[in-house]
């Protein structure tokens, strides 16, 4: 069963010969993981999940995964919260 993060994502054919190289061992992936999307990581949780199942690479992918959907959603809040506060320096 996927985690509920996981729901509606897929990975293609070429998305899985892309990720099994990265993913082969830790130092791959560790030597470009602040360079992955949120889809990207995703689809590594994915493929690790359907595949050798490693706890520390999964919790290290889902550790990542936090981490930059986490900046993102502080990034709107603050696009959001700063577009507030000049409509109401306006007023």
């Amino acid at each position: 069963m996927k985690p509920s993060f996981l729901k509606g994502t897929v990975l293609s054919k070429s998305d899985k010969n892309y990720f099994t190289d990265i993913t082969s061992n830790w130092l791959k992936i560790n030597a470009r993981l602040n360079d992955f999307t949120e889809e990207e990581i995703k689809k590594m949780i994915l493929l690790e999940l359907q595949g050798h199942q490693r706890l520390h690479i999964l919790h290290r992918l889902k550790r990542r995964y936090d981490r930059v959907r986490g900046d993102r959603e502080r990034g709107e809040m603050l696009i959001s919260g700063s577009a507030e506060v000049m409509v109401g320096r306006r007023a």
